[in-house]
Order: structure tokens, then C-alpha cells, then sequence
């Protein structure tokens, strides 16, 4: 069974629909474009589409093969709202636990940005990381 793609891997499988390159995709988006990469890799897996050869022309049709799946499933149509991805809907909320005697702090994700003893804990020493992560990765 095929699992629904991150609204991420949607944003990034919408730039490159049109059969532009990877360069030109992570102009659009404005990210690296080893990222592009790994991120519609991720998606791949996601949708077991198989690597069957590494050739320029493969490459787009497990593309085409991305968009026919995703828009075939539904998911093509629903479209992630930027604004409301840091929240807890949106899966990327900040979050602080209590453990032994510290403070750990994550994101809903699962990225994790470190260990706080108390007595060096304040309001803004995970939100740092967060926000990067929230602004950088998403």
C-alpha cells in the first residue's frame, strides 16, 4: 500500500511537474538542489516507484509516474497552506519535554534539537533551532 506524500514532497513534485530540471526546481522553491533530490527520492520510496535505470529519460517518467499516482490517489489536489505548517495540523509544532532533571527539545517531526539542564533552560532555547528547521527544511 502506497503512503500519502509530506506536503513538502508535494510542493516539490508540483515544481517539477512541468518536466523542468532539478537546478530550475530548486530555483522555484529555493532550496539547494541535492535537496530536490533527496526529496523526491524519499517521495519515490514513499510511492514504491522503483529506481529501474539512472538515465536522464527514466528520471522523468518516475516523475510523470509520481504526478499520475498522486493525482490518480487525490492527493494531487490538496494543497498544503505554508502558514500552517508550524502548527500542530500542520506537524511541525515545537516541542518541550521534562525528562530526567532536563529538557529536551524536538520537533512534531521527530527532528531533534537537544538536551537543557534546568538551571540553563529559558523561553527561547529551542525556538531557535525550530524556527531554522521550520524556514530551512520545509
Amino acid at each position: 500500500m502506497r503512503q500519502k506524500p509530506t506536503p513538502r514532497e508535494m510542493r516539490v513534485l508540483r515544481a517539477v511537474e512541468d518536466g523542468c530540471s532539478l537546478k530550475v526546481a530548486a530555483e522555484r522553491l529555493g532550496i539547494p538542489v541535492s535537496q530536490v533530490s533527496h526529496i523526491l527520492s524519499s517521495l519515490y520510496t514513499r510511492l514504491k516507484i522503483k529506481d529501474l535505470s539512472t538515465s536522464y529519460h527514466t528520471r522523468k517518467d518516475r516523475r510523470r509516474m509520481a504526478v499520475s499516482i498522486c493525482k490518480r490517489e487525490g492527493w494531487w489536489d490538496i494543497v498544503p497552506e505554508e502558514e500552517f505548517l508550524t502548527t500542530w495540523e500542520g506537524g511541525h509544532a515545537l516541542i518541550v519535554e521534562y525528562g530526567d532533571c532536563e529538557f529536551y527539545g524536538r520537533c512534531q517531526c521527530g527532528k531533534k534539537f537537544g538536551m537543557v539542564t534546568p538551571d540553563r533552560f529559558t523561553d527561547g532555547c529551542f525556538s531557535g533551532k525550530w524556527e531554522r528547521h521550520v524556514m530551512r527544511d520545509l
